[in-house]
């Protein structure tokens, strides 16, 4: 299908030459379109060839030195049989759903940059390459700036409906103020390990035909990420969320009324006599200095009778981090504390 491949640079990528069909068939690359017979010559550069096309152990493998320029892949025993595969200092190219994706993925910090394009077949999935299941997803779509930044968040529960074939959450805006909503076709599903599903075209939010999208994706994390859910007592004593680490970033939307997505963090206020200072995903305003939580050392807890933080029996959802300093996207460990 000549696909082009998104092969990231400083990365090593194995290309299986094993099955039978491989055989006449030696995979090799070349800066030159369809290679040595497009008048081009090998790229040998990194490139190691193991075995022989069509048995068991034959490979060909890449590690793509930076700074190189676009390459094609091709067979040396046939003309017109390859396609490109460029070479970005960040993203490859995943196959593991139906639609295929350029991702950019750090497993160790539990986050992953998702880009697609839609095809409009609800319950389509998408490869994100954190090898957990994520539990916070945020999508938008790039061409079109009128839709919303539509929001996954696991703990926000479920509707009840399985219009693709999934269980569907109710969905949030990362850009809204809302209470959650049951939308009909505009779905973010969770997924597994290896994939994500969204729903069909509907208002474009998604996955509508040649539109393109990014996806933020976090799958928990011990010691350094959780994304949960409380309720709220309506008592300057509040709920304590225990997150098994001391946080230094959270974020906290009223999931069942229209509120803020507020954010606290301790870099802004390092003292912990409550973090009052606030920033919002959704607006443009300055920071408010209302109300107050304690950064603890394995969790958080409320100190405020606010509708945004603690409206009594109502549910909260919570997305929290701990400091990890050498956290990066290209494999690091991440040291959180």
């Amino acid at each position: 299908s000549a696909v082009t491949l998104e092969l990231q640079e400083g990365r090593t990528f194995i290309f299986d030459q094993s099955d039978a069909s491989n055989g006449p068939h030696p995979l090799r690359f070349s800066t030159t379109s369809d290679g040595t017979h497009g008048g081009g010559s090998e790229f040998t550069t990194g490139v190691t060839v193991e075995g022989v096309p069509g048995n068991a152990g034959a490979r060909t493998i890449i590690t793509v030195p930076a700074g190189t320029a676009t390459l094609h892949y091709y067979c040396t025993a046939h003309s017109g049989m390859g396609g490109q595969a460029n070479t970005p200092e960040r993203g490859t190219s995943n196959f593991d759903g139906t639609i295929q994706s350029n991702i950019t993925t750090s497993t160790e910090s539990g986050f992953s940059i998702v880009r697609y394009t839609g095809n409009s077949t609800g319950g389509a999935t998408v490869g994100h390459g954190l090898g957990k299941t994520p539990s916070f997803i945020v999508v938008k779509n790039i061409d079109v700036d009128t839709t919303d930044w539509l929001t996954l968040h696991t703990s926000i529960g479920k509707t009840g409906d399985t219009t693709f074939g999934n269980e569907e959450y109710f969905m949030l805006s990362l850009n809204e103020t809302d209470e959650r909503q049951n939308y009909s076709v505009d779905l973010i599903f969770p997924g597994n390990s290896s994939t994500f599903a969204v729903g069909g075209s509907g208002s474009r939010w998604v996955n509508h035909l040649g539109d393109n999208y990014v996806a933020y994706c976090w799958a928990e994390i011990e010691n350094f990420s959780k994304f949960g859910s409380y309720t709220g007592n309506n008592d300057a004593n509040g709920p304590f969320v225990n997150c098994g680490f001391k946080p230094s970033w959270i974020m906290i939307k009223r999931g069942n009324n229209a509120n803020a997505w507020r954010i606290m963090d301790n870099a802004r206020e390092p003292t912990n006599d409550g973090a009052t200072e606030t920033l919002f995903a959704n607006l443009n305003n300055p920071e408010d200095d209302s109300f107050g939580v304690d950064f603890l050392s394995n969790g958080f807890k409320i100190r405020a009778i606010a509708s945004s933080l603690n409206a009594l029996d109502d549910t909260f959802v919570y997305v929290a981090f701990a400091e990890a300093p050498s956290m990066n996207l290209y494999g690091a460990q991440a040291t959180a504390r």
